[in-house]
């Protein structure tokens, strides 16, 4: 009788992975309009052939090189965009997802007919009064002062977001104010 024998190797590898390195706040986010996103990255192990990338908001771009991927940039596109990353080639498949929202810039406009008055001492000045908006919750006198003697209730009038429903209005007036 003849026997004869072959042999061979049985290579077993591991499921790729990927892996969150910069922190967890930055896969939930938001940013103003045209301002850059916090830098999201993730490391894959396991050698996958690549990474991709669906759902990023337009000026968002994301580079994988070394077996990193980056997510960088800015969006001129006022939404939120929910991403997904997802491993392609390897052994198993590996994804995980985020969100970027990307808000208005916050907006305060005279609504009142002037800022600027002079008035004599001991009369009432007319209201001044601002309106907010895209999100803006509140203002607040960051150069100069008010004279001494003025004073008022400050209350804000809110304009919502674009894609919030609901109108919430608040004014932001100085009223009666004396000197």
């Amino acid at each position: 009788m003849f026997f004869s024998s072959l042999s061979g190797v049985l290579v077993v590898r591991p499921e790729v992975e990927l892996i969150l390195t910069s922190s967890t706040s930055t896969t939930f986010q938001s940013a103003c309009i045209n301002e850059l996103i916090d830098p999201i990255t993730y490391r894959t192990e396991n050698n996958p052939t690549s990474v991709t990338v669906t759902g990023l908001p337009t000026g968002v771009t994301s580079t994988y090189s070394g077996g990193v991927l980056t997510i960088s940039g800015s969006s001129s596109v006022v939404a939120t965009y929910p991403y997904v990353v997802t491993t392609v080639g390897g052994c198993g498949v590996a994804s995980l997802n985020g969100t970027i929202t990307i808000d208005p810039n916050v907006t305060i406009a005279l609504v009142s007919s002037t800022a600027s008055q002079t008035v004599c001492i001991n009369d009432a000045i007319l209201p001044i009064t601002y309106q907010v908006g895209n999100g803006a919750t509140g203002a607040s006198l960051v150069a100069g002062s008010v004279p001494e003697g003025i004073q008022g209730i400050i209350m804000l009038q809110q304009k919502p977001l674009p894609s919030m429903g609901s109108l919430q209005n608040r004014e932001l007036s100085l009223i009666s104010l004396e000197l």
